[in-house]
């Protein structure tokens, strides 16, 4: 086979060669092949835009990275846009979500949480619940003055500790002493109150400060002339005038929907004032919610089985004595 004669050198640079002489195969020594005198070369346009300078070109490149990065930087940050409710799922609290608290009309307020125990808690009575109640308008027992409360100077219960916010023995009727003082936290009153969200949404929008509790008993196997042989005290303080009201009608509602009580209707002790009588576990029993300015009260007494008379008589004395400091 003959070997194929080599292309022009211009063919590759993308030049032609110029038209020359054709020279005598011979006298160039290659055997078979046209040789061409060389002219200048003619240069080809390529395909696309002309060739730029080499700074021109530099620069495009470091736009087009700067572009590729801003582009890329945009992507992400909407990728992560779209994946951050996926990824961080908005957590809202239980006491957000609840709406704020309103005044509370006076009916029985429905709270689903367990039963208080029984046994040492003043801050509910811990009678047998009832699933209906009918209250029964009666006329309220003539409360009795107490037999050993001096008169005090009136004090500003904003300014007073909780524990200075009960009574003492003094105002108390003869025959009743102190037996047993302490505070609660807030968990204790939530828990007392049923345990639920609502409860600590309540009680932190009405600025609860604080719980205090004290005890009175008579001597063993004495009673006062109405028969009550116990007392307690309970005092809670908020923000203001409005929330306390709120809190105790919350607070005896709650009360009511566990008790057999039946409210009794007569004159407002205080600032305002709701009582309750009745017998749920045999005994005498009377239980009366207070409000003086942003204080509130629940003063409870019981009476032994046999009594002739009735706590409520007592409590009242008790109500008339705190509202009168």
């Amino acid at each position: 086979m003959e070997p194929r004669p080599p292309r022009p050198r211009g063919a590759y640079l993308g030049q032609v060669p110029t038209t020359g002489t054709p020279i005598d195969p011979s006298t160039a020594n290659v055997p078979y092949q046209q040789a061409v005198r060389q002219g200048q070369p003619v240069a080809v346009p390529l395909a696309g835009e002309p060739l730029l300078p080499r700074q021109q070109r530099a620069k495009q490149r470091i736009w087009r990275v700067v572009l590729s990065f801003v582009v890329g930087l945009a992507l992400l940050a909407g990728a992560a846009y779209l994946l951050k409710d996926f990824l961080f799922p908005a957590q809202t609290s239980q006491t957000a979500q609840m709406p704020a608290a309103t005044v509370i009309a006076a009916t029985s307020i429905p709270v689903n949480g367990p039963t208080p125990p029984a046994g040492g808690d003043n801050l509910l009575a811990t009678a047998v619940p009832t699933a209906t109640f009918t209250p029964a308008a009666t006329t309220p027992p003539e409360p009795t003055p107490t037999t050993n409360a001096p008169e005090q100077p009136a004090a500003d219960p904003a300014t007073m500790s909780m524990i200075d916010l009960l009574p003492t023995d003094a105002m108390m009727p003869a025959g009743l002493l102190e037996t047993a003082t302490g505070e609660r936290s807030l968990g204790d009153v939530i828990g007392a109150l049923g345990g639920t969200p609502e409860v600590e949404t309540y009680l932190r929008d009405w600025g609860w400060e604080g719980n205090a509790f004290r005890d009175f008993f008579t001597e063993q196997g004495t009673t006062t002339p109405n028969g009550t042989y116990v007392v307690n005290v309970s005092v809670h303080r908020f923000m203001d005038d409005d929330s306390a009201d709120n809190a105790l009608i919350f607070f005896s509602d709650y009360f009511l929907s566990l008790n057999a009580m039946e409210e009794v209707t007569g004159d407002i002790v205080g600032d305002g004032s709701r009582l309750f009588i009745g017998a749920p576990d045999g005994e005498p029993q009377a239980v009366m919610y207070v409000r003086k300015g942003n204080v509130m009260y629940r003063i409870g007494s019981n009476a032994t089985v046999d009594s002739v008379g009735t706590p409520a008589v007592d409590v009242a004395a008790v109500a008339q004595a705190i509202a009168a400091r």
